[in-house]
């Protein structure tokens, strides 16, 4: 079949993992028709991709594989999810599921297993052609095309339309939980990458301001303004607001998660974990949630039933739809 970018004609490449099966190459899939070295620049011949005279009788979206870490993974596949789901599309794995990055992680068990309800329940009856709906590739393009298509922040439609469908027990069953979860303040800290970068305020607010602004008016084409990223929160900072909590919550335990090479100097109980998901698991389950300036802790939110979540203001929560005219939250306060 034909190269999916329109100015190409070059035929699909046929390992799927170079390209997710749509594209000629990944360099000609991410940067419209600049072809990388992977690329066999086979001669589109037309024989293999003959019109149907009839129509399609569905439309898909197909799920992408990323190369990044599992906090991004999962938010990336929440934003497929969503789109697909609300416009009912059917969700096409572009490989064997067993292929995809973080397959084995509960989180990911858990969407791949939604997806395999949601498509077995809404397409069941459903034969014949169907037509793909490209979304963008680019993180921010993809989670703004996401979001002007639900009306919603991701965190609200995920929890009424797609986390109540499936039983939990896939995630719950693997882990146990070593703290009280009724009692139990959790704060994430993302150290190992960005222990040299620490959170600014004021340039956080101001990147996210930018984002509220181009998404309370609909600037979809506009150019995609200045990232700041993830970043560590300042120690005092978590104290402050840990000091705050307690003043409400009196008696609760405080449990840091973060990575095996994180060093800290809070005075409070740490757990650290070679396993990811299982920092996600404790994440989810606790009542109050101080997250970081990261896709992670934002991730766990997805999965969780938190009283109360603490989480920065920087240019990804407004773009997750949080302060924006879509947020419905009502549990969540940034700082």
């Amino acid at each position: 079949m034909k190269c999916s970018t329109l100015s190409c004609n070059f035929s699909r490449h046929t390992n799927l993992n170079n390209n997710g099966g749509t594209h000629c190459c990944l360099g000609c899939k991410i940067h419209d028709g600049k072809h990388g070295n992977k690329c066999k620049k086979i001669n589109y011949e037309g024989e293999d991709n003959l019109i149907s005279e009839d129509p399609p009788s569905f439309k898909y979206v197909v799920l992408s594989d990323f190369g990044d870490r599992l906090g991004s993974h999962i938010s990336r596949y929440i934003f497929t999810i969503c789109f697909a789901v609300h416009n009912k599309y059917k969700i096409i794995f572009s490989k064997p599921k067993e292929m995809y990055n973080y397959y084995n992680s509960v989180f990911v068990l858990f969407l791949f297993r939604f997806i395999q309800y949601y498509n077995d329940t809404e397409f069941k009856d459903i034969t014949g052609n169907g037509l793909e709906i490209k979304e963008p590739y680019r993180f921010f393009r993809r989670a703004l095309s996401s979001i002007y298509n639900i009306k919603c922040d991701f965190l609200t439609y995920f929890k009424e339309n797609i986390y109540s469908k499936i039983d939990k027990h896939i995630i719950n069953e693997k882990y146990g939980i070593p703290f009280d979860p009724q009692k139990t303040i959790a704060i994430h800290l993302r150290l190992d990458d960005r222990k040299d970068i620490i959170y600014n305020a004021r340039r956080q607010h101001k990147a996210a301001n930018n984002y509220r602004n181009i998404i309370n008016n609909d600037l979809y084409n506009i150019k995609k303004p200045n990232y700041v990223g993830q970043s560590a929160l300042k120690e005092c900072v978590i104290i402050e607001i840990i000091n705050k909590i307690l003043n409400e919550y009196k008696n609760y335990e405080v449990i840091v998660v973060t990575s095996p090479n994180s060093k800290h100097g809070l005075p409070y109980k740490t757990i650290r974990s070679y396993d990811e998901s299982y920092d996600m698991f404790l994440l989810s389950k606790c009542k109050i949630l101080i997250g970081s300036v990261s896709t992670f802790s934002y991730a766990a939110m997805f999965f969780g039933d938190h009283e109360k979540i603490y989480y920065p203001l920087w240019d990804h929560a407004v773009l997750f739809g949080l302060t924006s005219k879509y947020d419905k939250t009502k549990n969540i306060i940034l700082f």
